[in-house]
C-alpha cells in the first residue's frame, strides 16, 4: 500500500481522505454510497424514507445508548403477517463500512427496482439497524478514528467491545477481562445498554424471526454458528454459494465457516446468541472487506463495490435458503 506521494502506506492520508469525503456530503434527503455515511446522514434519511414511503417503511427504536443516543432502525414491510428477516451493523465504532452497506440494502429493498429485492421485501418483514454503537461511532468522528468500543466507563477505563457482550459462551475465548483492552468483554453478558436494548428488541420479534445477518468490518469471512450440528452443513452450502455470488462482480474472495475455523474464534457474539436462543434457520455474520491490509481505513473507492457485492450475496442467501427449503 502506498501514499499518493509514492511512500509506503500512510495512515494520516487515509484518515484525511475518509474525513474529507464525509465533509463533502450534501445529502438533501438522498443517500449515496460512494463514500462513508454519518449517523446524522443515516437517521435523517430513515425519517425521509418513512415519510415518503409510509406504506412500506416505518421507524423502529431498540432503545438508547449509554450517552443517550437512539438506536434507530427501519422496518420494511409490503405485506402484513410475514416472517422477520433482521439485519444489524455498526457494533464496532471504528467500523464505518457496515452501516453504509446496511443502508445500501435498505435502499434496494425500499426501491424494489431489482425483482429479487422486490420479492424479498414482499416475502419478509425486514427489521434493520445499521448503528448498534452510536456513541462509539460518534467518538470516531470527534476524537479517536480507530476507537472500537462503546463509551461506558468501567473504573478509569472506558468502553466494552459490544461484539463480545452477548449471552452465548460469554468470555470463553477471544476477549479480555481487562477494561483497558480493546476487546474487553464487559462485566457480564448484556452488561451494556446497547446490547441489552438490542437483545430485548430481538426477544420481542423472536416468535416470527426467520433470519439474522450481522455485518461488521473486516476480514472477508461469512461466519456461521458452530451449533447445532444438524444445521451446519446446510449453512456451509448456503454460505459458499452466496459467497460465490458475491465474487462475481469484483472477484472478492470470502471464506465460509465457523468463527473458530475461519475467523477470530471469539465467543459471546450476536449470531451465536440468536441461534442458540431462538434457532432461526438463517444466522450468519459478514466480516466485510478487506483482509486486513486497510482494515477500518478501507479507502472510500471500495465502499460502493462492497455495497454492491454484498447485496448480491444477500439475495443469493435467500435464493439458496429457499432451494434448501429452510425459508
Amino acid at each position: 500500500m502506498y501514499c499518493k506521494t509514492g511512500r509506503k502506506f500512510c495512515i494520516k492520508e487515509l484518515l484525511d481522505d475518509q474525513i474529507i469525503w464525509r465533509k463533502k456530503r450534501d445529502v438533501r434527503n438522498e443517500m449515496y454510497w460512494t463514500n462513508y455515511q454519518t449517523l446524522e446522514d443515516i437517521y435523517k434519511w430513515f425519517y425521509y424514507l418513512a415519510e415518503t414511503h409510509s406504506n412500506i417503511v416505518s421507524i423502529i427504536h431498540a432503545g438508547t445508548s449509554y450517552e443517550g443516543r437512539n438506536i434507530t432502525g427501519v422496518k420494511i414491510s409490503r405485506r402484513s403477517g410475514r416472517k422477520v428477516f433482521m439485519i444489524e451493523g455498526g457494533q464496532i465504532g471504528a467500523d464505518w463500512l457496515s452501516p453504509t452497506v446496511v443502508t445500501y440494502l435498505v435502499d434496494q429493498l425500499v426501491k424494489g427496482e431489482d425483482p429479487e429485492a422486490l420479492a424479498a421485501s414482499q416475502d419478509f418483514e425486514w427489521h434493520i439497524f445499521p448503528m448498534v454503537n452510536p456513541d462509539g461511532h460518534e467518538y470516531t468522528n470527534d476524537a479517536v478514528r480507530l476507537w472500537a468500543k462503546n463509551r461506558r466507563p468501567t473504573g478509569s477505563a472506558v468502553g466494552v467491545d459490544l461484539t463480545k457482550n452477548w449471552n452465548s459462551q460469554w468470555g470463553v475465548t477471544g476477549g479480555s477481562f481487562r477494561p483497558a483492552d480493546q476487546n474487553y468483554v464487559g462485566l457480564g453478558p448484556f452488561s451494556e445498554p446497547e446490547t441489552r436494548a438490542m437483545s430485548r428488541y430481538i426477544e420481542g420479534i423472536s416468535r416470527n424471526l426467520i433470519a439474522l445477518l450481522s455485518f461488521r468490518g473486516f476480514g472477508q469471512r461469512f461466519v456461521i454458528p458452530a451449533y447445532p450440528v444438524s444445521d451446519h452443513e446446510i449453512m456451509i452450502k448456503i454460505g459458499r454459494r452466496a459467497m460465490g455470488a458475491l465474487a462475481v462482480r469484483y472477484d472478492t474472495q470470502y471464506r465460509v465457516g465457523t468463527s473458530r475455523d475461519v475467523f477470530d474464534g471469539a465467543t459471546g457474539v450476536i449470531g451465536d446468541w440468536v441461534k442458540f436462543r431462538f434457532n432461526p434457520p438463517i444466522v450468519a455474520t459478514y466480516a466485510l472487506r478487506d483482509n486486513g491490509a486497510w482494515g477500518y481505513l478501507l479507502p472510500v473507492g471500495q465502499v460502493q463495490p462492497t455495497c454492491e457485492e454484498t447485496y448480491d450475496s444477500v439475495m443469493s442467501v435467500i435464493r439458496e435458503a429457499k432451494l434448501a427449503k429452510v425459508l
